[in-house]
């Protein structure tokens, strides 16, 4: 989302609407699958209303493995240039990549959220990879 307050507005809004939705009656087989629909087109409406950032502010979520100062310094850059990088991607391949990376859902689940066939979601995180490096 770009920053953390659009991403935290993002969220409330997904639990808002997924509550909205549980109090009608309809069967939901996959809750994660249902949310993760929710969250993303509430993310492409925002940026679609608003003008894309091109910086993130999170750092990234794994622990150093060593705890030196330039380690830390090392790490901390790495991270700015990977968020910088995830940032410039379009965001339908930006979000596959962070589904399938980050996350760790597989590609049928994947092309379950985002409405695309299996082969397209292989094919967008391909070439998400590709511009990445």
């Amino acid at each position: 989302m770009g920053n953390r307050q659009d991403a935290q507005d993002v969220f409330q809004e997904t639990f808002l609407r997924f509550w909205q939705s549980a109090q009608q009656e309809r069967t939901m087989t996959n809750v994660p699958a249902f949310l993760l629909r929710i969250a993303r087109n509430l993310c492409f409406n925002f940026l679609r209303d608003q003008h894309p950032t091109t910086e993130f502010e999170e750092e990234l979520h794994t622990p150093p493995t060593s705890s030196s100062p330039e380690h830390r310094l090392e790490r901390a850059e790495l991270s700015t240039i990977l968020h910088r990088a995830l940032a410039q991607l379009p965001p339908e391949y930006r979000e596959v990549l962070v589904l399938r990376e980050q996350i760790g859902l597989s590609y049928t689940e994947i092309a379950h959220i985002v409405g695309a066939s299996e082969s397209a979601v292989k094919v967008r995180v391909f070439r998400a990879k590709q511009r990445l490096r």
